[in-house]
């Protein structure tokens, strides 16, 4: 079997285990964000716009689409045969051509194996395009090497392949120059707003580009307690809005507002104004709704409704804030940062237990406790003794053996909730992962497949669930298809190791050969109980080497 045999033979095997049938026919792609291919879009302009008056006349269509396989422009003659049964049979802008909706064809072929593929009548897999020769190409951009989409040539099955792909490959070469200049332009473009705006001005200025990010010293300051990828988000769903202003909640009980100038697409300049003042709507750590049971499962149960001292113990990142938010819920507390405290030393840790023992509300939470003194631990020790009736919850890092005074402190709670590292919650990382993607995608299911959940439970995630929650936010923005995959994720955790089998991989297997002795062996059924493809279903089967 030649080459090109073999891969229109997996091609074929990878349609069928996909479910696809072959009276299928284009239907158009899920909602995906205006911006996926809009680069692509000014940079195929000019290539075809080279090649208007050659195409003028000839039986030739040209189809590009975006990494996801979203139909995003069609070129050629309007009144030539191919384009006009290209269009009756569903090859029109917006169509979902990836191979896992239409079969093997030359955009999601091309998609799936990341090179150029002839396909040739009869070899396509569903018969709505065997009446069509085409070539498939990646187009890649040349800086990032991030794949950016396809470009299929498509004619009469009477033409000539090799025709076909010299004519895409010269075309899919003008396009990824023209991709690099237009990097290059906006690049400057961006750099020239930054300076107009910045010079000579005290306002705190910041450029956001793809992949570029600028910013003056005054927003060098602010920078420091915003998270990046939040801010990226916020001023992307601002510009979707067409919002020229925008608030952002940094934490620590602040927001910054932001002014949003475009210079470009995906191309703002930004002036961040630090006039911080407390949110108005929803406290520091307090869930967005009411579905935090993902964080948790029955870890804070035994504590909540409870009166005295209790503690929350954790790494940075794993939550402790939103537990003791959790804790509280339905109290209205008074919240107080520890770190606020510094300054006023033992006397101001006094007056506020003396204002709450003297105002109506009966419970306080104390964030990060491990930043005090050790003077200011000793007297919160004896505090924390004689608050009764009431309910006091202190969040800290976990005491190490140099600091006795905050371990004197937790140790005299009278309730400990101890938060694990996220490395170590293997059982639950799957849910974890679903729940922090919702919460970060407004309350919107997404979808990841198992080798991606794999992956992400490798991790070592230092950062605990503060780090996963700004993968995924990044993960979510530049993600190429509704469903998250391995290649969406960042480099390191994209990296295998030869570690052994872990809990999910394990529970992973476990779940297959379930679904597959209840449906006696057949193979699409245990998927659609899996919730799988049956191309995820075929592929898991390799990977664990079993045998059906």
């Amino acid at each position: 079997m030649s080459q090109r045999s073999e891969l229109i033979h997996y091609g074929w095997k990878r349609s069928e285990l996909s479910g696809v049938t072959r009276s299928a026919r284009p239907e158009p792609a899920a909602a995906s964000s205006t911006e996926l291919g809009s680069s692509l879009l000014r940079a195929s302009d000019a290539a075809f716009a080279a090649v208007a008056d050659d195409l003028a006349g000839l039986d030739l269509t040209l189809l590009l689409a975006d990494r996801t396989g979203r139909l995003i422009q069609a070129v050629g003659d309007t009144a030539s045969r191919t384009r006009i049964e290209a269009q009756r049979r569903g090859l029109i802008v917006g169509a979902d051509l990836s191979e896992d909706k239409v079969g093997l064809n030359g955009i999601g072929t091309a998609l799936e194996i990341g090179r150029g593929i002839t396909i040739d009548g009869n070899e396509h897999f569903i018969e709505a395009f065997r009446d069509f020769s085409c070539f498939g190409v990646p187009i890649v951009h040349g800086g990032s090497k991030r794949l950016e989409g396809v470009l299929n040539v498509t004619a009469p099955t009477a033409a000539t392949g090799c025709l076909l792909e010299g004519f895409g490959r010269t075309l899919v070469r003008q396009i990824e120059a023209q991709l690099m200049a237009n990097t290059y332009y906006d690049e400057y473009r961006l750099l020239e707003g930054f300076i107009r705006t910045s010079r000579g001005s005290s306002v705190a200025v910041c450029a956001l580009g793809e992949g570029t990010m600028m910013s003056n010293d005054r927003a060098e300051e602010i920078l420091e307690i915003v998270d990046l990828t939040e801010l990226r988000m916020t001023v992307r769903r601002a510009a979707e809005s067409a919002a020229l202003r925008t608030t952002m909640d940094v934490g620590h009980g602040r927001e910054l507002d932001i002014d949003i100038h475009s210079v470009g697409p995906r191309q703002t300049i930004l002036t961040l104004h630090p006039s911080w003042r407390e949110r108005r709507s929803v406290a520091r750590g307090a869930p967005r709704s009411d579905n935090s049971g993902y964080l948790w499962n029955s870890r804070l149960d035994h504590v909540k409704g409870r009166s005295g001292t209790i503690a929350v113990v954790g790494d940075t990142g794993t939550g402790r804030t939103s537990a003791a938010t959790e804790i509280m819920r339905g109290c209205s507390p008074i919240r107080i940062e520890a770190i606020d405290l510094l300054e006023g030393g033992c006397e101001g840790l006094i007056d506020v237990f003396r204002t709450l023992s003297q105002g109506s509300s009966g419970a306080l939470i104390l964030d990060d406790i491990e930043v005090l003194s050790e003077q200011q631990l000793r007297v919160l020790r004896r505090l924390v003794g004689s608050f009764d009736g009431r309910t006091l919850v202190l969040t800290s890092t976990p005491a190490v053996e140099n600091q006795q005074p905050l371990a004197s402190v937790l140790s005299g709670a009278d309730h400990t909730v101890t938060l694990p590292p996220l490395r170590e919650r293997t059982a639950e990382f799957g849910a974890l992962v679903q729940g922090v993607a919702k919460q970060v995608n407004d309350g919107r299911e997404v979808v990841f497949s198992p080798p991606c959940l794999q992956a992400l439970s490798r991790g070592n995630w230092p950062g605990n669930l503060a780090q996963l929650k700004k993968v995924l936010t990044r993960v979510l923005i530049d993600r190429t298809g509704s469903t998250i995959g391995v290649s969406d994720l960042p480099s390191e955790l994209r990296a295998k190791d030869g570690a052994a089998t872990t809990a999910m991989e394990k529970a992973e297997q476990a779940a297959i050969l379930e679904a597959l002795a209840s449906s006696d062996g057949n193979k699409h059924q245990a998927a659609k109980a899996l919730g799988i493809s049956r191309t995820t279903l075929y592929r898991r089967l390799r990977e664990f080497r079993i045998a059906v």
